[in-house]
């Protein structure tokens, strides 16, 4: 399902290098709310990442959970930022100042769709890369 979806990028000329974990992976989800998700983070990481270098997908299984790693080598999300990256229309103070298009919400969404599959967006930009890692249980609470 993710691997259909994000392999090519609409209007980014940039590999997306997608890995998956061996044998197949199976979580509960509503698989059109998840996919909007993932390409949110995608969609992020090719926005800001570097034009010659790939985005890096993959997906670990993890045992109770599924993760999948979206990473990028491009400006990064300063400390104090990331804190607030997943709020509503908020945008990191260098990603205003590189004049970089956007409304703050695709991050929004992806963090509100993890918590609706009980799960979670975790984010790691101390250096490059930058991984965003959406975390979904195999087996969500009843």
């Amino acid at each position: 399902m993710i691997n259909d979806q994000i392999r090519f990028a609409p209007d980014d000329p940039r590999p997306i290098d997608f890995r998956e974990a061996p044998g197949q992976s199976m979580c509960e989800i509503d698989e059109g709310l998840v996919s909007q998700a993932v390409w949110n983070i995608v969609d992020n990481a090719l926005r800001y990442g570097k034009p010659h270098r790939p985005v890096t997908v993959a997906i670990k299984d993890m045992g109770r959970s599924v993760d999948v790693l979206v990473s990028d080598f491009g400006i990064g999300i300063p400390p104090e930022a990331v804190e607030r990256i997943l709020q509503p229309h908020f945008r990191a103070e260098n990603a205003v100042r590189h004049s970089f298009a956007g409304g703050g919400l695709g991050l929004t969404v992806a963090e509100r769709v993890a918590r609706a599959h009980d799960g979670v967006v975790l984010i790691r930009s101390l250096h490059n890369p930058t991984v965003f890692s959406l975390s979904l249980p195999k087996r969500r609470r009843q």
